[in-house]
């Protein structure tokens, strides 16, 4: 099992910095995930990994050992397409043992026939192994994919958004299946991905990534509860957070959050209270997820009265659109909660639930 490490790595294109002085470990048998929208250099960071591209400054090592630098050996690492890559020509059997067959590795017929067979029955494909790319579909032919990748047995997987391609209900199914192969994996796994519930239903860890800088790295639990800032915490979740710019203000013997026009204003938890009055003078911005604001009665503690915009059904679960004041808030609710057209609608919100961020745009934590 090996571990890969990533030591002040910038890849430059021209002007253009497309990796940014990147420090990151990669546990070894890790299914490490790599989350950012396009152009946020995930794919590039995985072709420095495969050596498809050279790192402009920095290293790159897998094991201990460097991998990167015109005298570095070729890494042991298997990469993954979104567009699958097959061999149109060759049969399932064939795509799946053409990495044995290379000069380099030179392995005999029998293993060949052993080591595709046992990947086959992992993937669920034996009974296509006759079949050519042109007949499968598209789940099977990115199985195909995974199995070429997996029969090689290398220290690094590399997978570039390899579910992207697939329509929702083969996603999910692909998604289950990369679970089961997790604990079967002996190797570090680096998935990229812009879909945050791959993300999340995944990875053992995930690094957020824009513009080629790391914004932070943690377990799925931490990355998406205790955001660093702004920009990871409006990358999970859908609908987004909801981002409410407004101030502190001293209400009674306590604090509260008021937007800027005062519609929509709810208690500070005690927890934050000395870093908020650190910030009572600026503006700040609450972050409230839409399950953390509920549809309450008039009489309900902390009930505002809202408009409601639009609703977007999503089976029981909707999600409505509102706004209190100038502020406009997307909110999560059972199809029984939401009030009849023509009825008033009163939110409120969950206090404890809320992140604040500051004027750069950093999460404020207790302290």
């Amino acid at each position: 099992m090996a571990a890969v490490t990533f030591a002040g790595v910038t890849k430059r294109y021209g002007k253009l910095v497309a990796v940014d002085r990147m420090d990151l470990e990669i546990g070894p048998a890790e299914f490490f995930v790599i989350l950012g929208p396009a152009g946020a250099g995930k794919t590039t960071t995985l072709k420095m990994i495969a050596r498809i591209e050279d790192v402009s400054e920095g290293e790159i090592r897998i094991d201990g050992e460097r991998i990167t630098g015109p005298d570095a050996p070729e890494p042991d690492a298997a990469m993954i397409f979104e567009n699958y890559a097959l061999y149109p020509h060759l049969t399932v059997f064939d795509n799946i043992a053409f990495p044995l067959r290379s000069r380099r590795r030179q392995t005999g017929p029998a293993e060949i026939a052993a080591r595709v067979g046992e990947i086959a029955r992992m993937l669920e494909i034996e009974g296509l192994l006759e079949r050519r790319p042109a007949e499968l579909s598209g789940g099977q032919r990115q199985r195909v994919s995974l199995g070429r990748a997996l029969v090689r047995k290398p220290k690094v997987f590399l997978m570039d958004e390899p579910l992207s391609h697939l329509d929702a209900k083969l996603r999910h199914q692909m998604r289950r299946e990369l679970k089961k192969l997790k604990g079967r994996l002996e190797s570090a796994v680096v998935f990229v991905t812009h879909d945050y519930m791959e993300a999340l239903s995944l990875a053992d860890r995930i690094a957020v990534l824009d513009k080629g800088r790391i914004h932070q790295v943690g377990t799925p639990e931490e990355v998406y509860t205790a955001p660093e800032d702004i920009f990871v915490a409006s990358q999970l979740g859908y609908p987004r957070i909801n981002l409410v710019e407004g101030r502190v203000l001293v209400r009674g013997d306590g604090l509260a959050f008021a937007s800027r026009d005062q519609a929509l204003a709810f208690p500070v938890p005690a927890k934050l209270r000395r870093r908020l009055e650190e910030l009572s003078q600026g503006e700040i911005t609450a972050g409230i997820r839409p399950a953390a604001i509920g549809i309450v009665t008039a009489e309900a503690p902390g009930a505002v009265r809202a408009v409601r915009l639009m609703t977007e059904r999503l089976g029981n679960r909707h999600i409505l659109f509102a706004a209190v004041g100038g502020t406009s808030l997307a909110v999560t609710a059972d199809r029984a909660e939401l009030p009849e057209a023509g009825e008033g609608l009163f939110l409120s919100v969950q206090p404890e639930d809320v992140l604040y961020f500051g004027p750069s745009g950093q999460r404020i934590k207790e302290g």
